[in-house]
């Protein structure tokens, strides 16, 4: 009998197998012919351990996935695995914020009246983008309503003005625990400070392309995969007009915060199939990404479009292609 340790799951695409060691944070991939007797190009229901070619057991075992022989006895006293039992406390997890003149989100009892909101909401972490000029003094009161408020975490970005670049507005940032970093965009300069502080030339765009960097492997993203869209799923947008939407990439205004007075609005805002619309479309329902060994450690910010049979799809392409196993920028391996 031969076995992988628990916490290593096989995923299979159409051209490779990856593996989530997720202890170890870890993915490896192979290339499907180095460890299966046969390779049709379909992707099975199920991976058997039993179509693994000797050469790939060795191969396996030299990269620490399976267990050791006079081990395997220790899989009778392993619980069951909760993977797939991903669970919140918080109807969302995720927001971005746009503070504005026009949201008013920049004056400070409309600032508090959000940090209620999404106290209400029980959302941890926060990106908060501020579109205009401020004084730093009001920037620096703005940040103290967040240091007392129960937000985890906080990445900041702002556009650039000369009073940023201080050693007094420096320092107040470095001694604020919950800002995980300041982005200060379109500044005549590029610099890296202590890695939280960071100067750009440019302004911060989003883009669909994904880098092998960015996948993720551990539990908390891998449960969430199996039922949820890993992006989509209990995120939060408001953005500088004041627009409620479940991601700044989502074309529907679920209502204005400008209209939102009791935090239980925007809580029943939160919980309509239409703010929900993506929350549950998972990889394995998407068309070419139900075939990506990446499926479940890609956090996409593509916008699933629903076909008549049930499955989804997306209008663009993403640079890698799992029929390949290659990515836009390099040459197709060969066949």
């Amino acid at each position: 009998m031969r076995s992988f340790y628990p916490n290593c799951i096989p995923v299979q695409g159409a051209k490779n197998i990856a593996f989530y060691d997720l202890e170890k944070q870890k993915l490896k991939r192979f290339y499907k012919p180095d460890l299966l007797l046969s390779n049709d190009g379909v992707v099975p229901p199920a991976f058997d351990l039993q179509n693994i070619h000797e050469n790939g057991l060795k191969l396996l075992e030299h990269h620490q996935l399976m267990m050791q022989k006079e081990d395997i006895h220790l899989l009778r006293s392993i619980q069951p695995s909760n993977f797939y039992r991903w669970k919140t406390p918080s109807f969302i997890t995720n927001a971005v914020i746009e503070l504005s003149q026009e949201n008013g989100l920049l004056i400070t009892g409309k600032f508090e009246n959000l940090l209620t909101c999404i106290e209400k909401l029980r959302c941890k972490h926060v990106l908060l983008k501020v579109t205009t000029r401020v004084d730093p003094t009001h920037l620096k009161h703005l940040i103290d309503l967040i240091h007392h408020s129960f937000i985890h975490s906080v990445q900041l970005v702002l556009p650039f003005q000369e009073e940023l670049y201080t050693d007094d507005f420096g320092s107040f940032i470095m001694n604020q625990p919950k800002i995980k970093c300041l982005i200060v965009e379109s500044a005549p300069f590029k610099k890296n400070l202590e890695d939280k502080i960071f100067f750009y030339e440019h302004q911060l765009k989003s883009s669909i392309d994904k880098k092998p960097e960015q996948f993720i492997t551990n539990l908390f993203l891998f449960s969430e995969s199996q039922l949820h869209h890993t992006y989509f799923n209990r995120k939060l947008f408001v953005g500088a007009n004041g627009e409620i939407k479940n991601a700044p990439e989502c074309n529907e205004t679920v209502g204005l915060i400008q209209n939102m007075e009791q935090p239980q609005q925007l809580i029943d805002l939160v919980k309509t199939s239409v703010f929900q619309k993506y929350w549950y479309v998972t990889k394995e329902r998407c068309e070419v990404c139900k075939d990506c060994e990446f499926r479940h450690a890609c956090i996409d910010n593509r916008v699933p479009h629903q076909r008549e049979n049930g499955y989804w799809y997306h209008l663009e392409e993403c640079n890698y292609d799992p029929y390949t196993g290659s990515w836009k920028s390099e040459a197709k391996p060969p066949a």
